[in-house]
């Protein structure tokens, strides 16, 4: 799917600040200074998962999103957010519901992502 096309779907779903930062991430990231990080640690799920914590996002409506339009399967969304998590960059509130398990909030850690991708 188009990057248009994903940031149309994503704001359905997701905040219109997380579509922007999305599309700005995206573009950064394609800068020929990242090129070596592109296929393992830069991708669309982890440039979703960034901003969606930068505007902090529930988790699970990121994952939602993705599987609904092909981005990655819940695992792949769950394992790149560990990644992230485990560096440092991406932290982690508990939302409670009324019912059912708690909700996971993504938050940036703004200093551990300057330090590790220097935007």
């Amino acid at each position: 799917m188009s990057l248009e096309k994903l940031a149309s779907s994503m704001g359905r779903r997701l905040s219109t600040e997380t579509v922007t930062d999305f599309l700005l991430l995206n573009k950064t990231f394609n800068e020929p200074r990242f090129r070596a990080l592109k296929n393992k640690a830069i991708d669309r799920v982890s440039t979703v998962l960034l901003s969606g914590a930068k505007n902090n996002e529930l988790f699970f409506d990121i994952v939602e999103w993705g599987v609904e339009n092909g981005v990655a399967s819940k695992p792949t969304f769950s394992r790149r957010k560990n990644f992230l998590k485990d560096l440092g960059i991406i932290e982690e509130e508990k939302v409670k519901t009324d019912f059912g398990r708690p909700r996971i909030r993504l938050v940036l850690n703004e200093d551990k992502f300057r330090e590790h991708f220097n935007p």
